[in-house]
């Protein structure tokens, strides 16, 4: 009875172990942030302007803008991934400028000069920072396109949720970050003590304007099933892209950006009809 008991006592040490390291490392685990700051107009970005927006709580966020070629073109709320820094993003910016889109791509805390340090709460708290800033310079909900990439598909969906928008786009989308974790790491206790869950299949269905979901078949890091289960759950009107080729990244060059473009061109006029769902 005594080695049974010192068995579970062992085995309820080691579970409370590997809970205090999940909660502790999750951050380093999740957020991957290159604090470089680079002027965009060093990437021959020149018509990039680099603004500050200031949180509530003080923090100071660097995002880059360019305003929209004409006054009614489609505008893009753009979040990234969880690695890297904005300058990581300047061939899609430069993809962006040329077909005429204006593009607000805010960096989260920690990354590319801001301040502050990353959670789920703040990050989304942020995204709508982000599209306040863009309504206060007087564009219409109607132009805006929110697009999220991997993580930024995490603070994309609530704030598409939350503020009038023309279309969301999310590229290699989770179900719940906290998913993603529980299939790398199914022997830790994941679910109970991960903070930042990005829970994006419990809010998905409360889309309500034109969606586009894209996916790489191959991608290890967010496997397809993620992309696939949204898209069911989601409301219509919908569309999903599955590129066989592509991995997590790459999937523009691959080609998924005729139907970003299309998708963008359409819903950010709005003059088109609503989606027809397809799945290839």
């Amino acid at each position: 009875m005594g080695t049974i008991i010192v068995i579970v006592v062992c085995l309820a040490a080691l579970y409370g172990v590997a809970a205090i390291t999940v909660f502790i490392i999750q951050p380093l685990l999740m957020y991957f942030p290159n604090k470089d700051q680079v002027d965009p107009k060093d990437l021959g970005l020149e018509n990039v302007e680099e603004v500050e927006l200031e949180t509530p709580d003080g923090e100071q966020l660097v995002a880059w803008y360019a305003p929209p070629s004409e006054p009614n073109a489609p505008t893009l709320l753009y979040f990234h991934g969880n690695d890297g820094n904005l300058a990581h993003r300047k061939e899609r910016m430069h993809r962006f400028l040329r077909n005429g889109y204006g593009v607000l791509m805010p960096s989260y805390r920690g990354y590319s000069g801001s301040t502050g340090k990353p959670n789920q709460a703040w990050l989304t708290s942020d995204g709508l920072l982000a599209y306040d800033y863009l309504s206060g310079l007087g564009i219409s909900p109607n132009q805006i396109i929110i697009y999220g990439e991997s993580l930024g598909t995490g603070v994309a969906t609530p704030v598409a949720v939350a503020r009038d928008i023309a279309g969301l786009v999310l590229e290699a989308p989770f179900t719940g970050a906290v998913d993603v974790a529980e299939e790398r790491y199914p022997y830790l206790p994941i679910r109970p003590f991960m903070h930042d869950k990005w829970e994006t299949i419990r809010v998905i269905n409360r889309i309500n304007v034109p969606l586009l979901i894209i996916h790489g078949a191959k991608d290890k890091v967010i496997p397809v099933r993620h992309g696939k289960t949204l898209f069911a759950a989601a409301s219509h009107p919908k569309d999903i892209l599955i590129i066989e080729d592509a991995g997590h990244t790459r999937l523009f060059r691959l080609g998924a950006w005729a139907r970003v473009k299309d998708f963008i061109d359409t819903h950010g006029k709005r003059t088109a009809p609503k989606l027809q769902t397809s799945v290839g």
